[in-house]
């Protein structure tokens, strides 16, 4: 039953995550230009729309992205980019459905660094969505592995939601599927020995391997524990299932 219980929720899910299956470190097919001036006058930030009117520019059916340089010639950010063109749009509307909202095209503007966003928008985040102005700032995490997707997943989540999510909530669902091990019912329960605690932690404020790995493990666990209704639910509510972590 775990097994068909995690199938169910990866069928559930995994659409929302379009973004995040294979990095594709090749030409995506998309048109890419320079960005003007007009195009990006109203980015959020300290320094004003002109920071970014040197960054390549490309386009989606929902989405305008912007990055630098630094993003197009870096193998790993360039393989996250693709990954963005090719998914974004189904995962945002996958998203949209799960939350009810309306679908809204926005500006994406994409960082080399945690540095580099706090630089230019004066927020020390991975990640943060300006609904008024239809933007959404990330801050690529430049590294492979199970949570290459999680810094821009996490940030789209939030955009169909139309509001600011619990952090685990975030983190945890833009690392699902990222092909973590599976591992056994007792290291289960060693790893998810603090995962009551991770509702307060300040996740978005900067990579934690650690914490990032125990917010997957927690979704997971939900899906096994109380199947894939459940976890659409915490995706919805923001509240979590009452864990027993007594084993007999």
């Amino acid at each position: 039953m775990r097994g068909l219980s995690t199938l169910l929720v990866l069928i559930l899910v995994t659409a929302a995550l379009g973004c995040v299956l294979t990095p594709h470190p090749t030409a995506t097919g998309h048109s890419e230009s320079m960005a003007t001036s007009s195009q990006a006058p109203g980015a959020t930030g300290r320094l004003g729309g002109w920071v970014y009117r040197n960054w390549y520019h490309n386009s989606t059916k929902y989405f305008e992205i912007y990055y630098p340089k630094e993003v197009r010639d870096d193998p790993v950010l360039q393989s996250k980019l693709n990954m963005l063109l090719l998914g974004a749009d189904s995962a945002y509307a996958s998203y949209a459905r799960l939350f009810g909202t309306k679908l809204q095209k926005a500006k994406i503007y994409l960082y080399p660094s945690e540095k580099a966003l706090e630089n230019i928008t004066g927020r020390k985040v991975l990640w943060f969505v300006d609904y008024k102005k239809k933007e959404i700032h990330v801050a690529l995490i430049n590294e492979t592995g199970v949570y290459s997707i999680l810094d821009v997943d996490a940030a789209l989540l939030e955009y169909a939601a139309g509001r600011k999510l619990p952090d685990f909530i975030a983190v945890g669902f833009g690392a699902m599927d990222a092909g973590r091990t599976p591992v056994g019912p007792r290291e289960k329960r060693e790893r998810y020995v603090s995962l009551d605690k991770l509702e307060s932690p300040n996740l978005r404020g900067g990579y934690n391997a650690t914490l990032f790995a125990e917010t997957n493990d927690l979704m997971e666990y939900i899906a096994d524990e109380y199947g894939p209704l459940a976890l659409v639910e915490v995706l919805k509510t923001g509240g979590i299932p009452k864990i027993n972590w007594v084993t007999s």
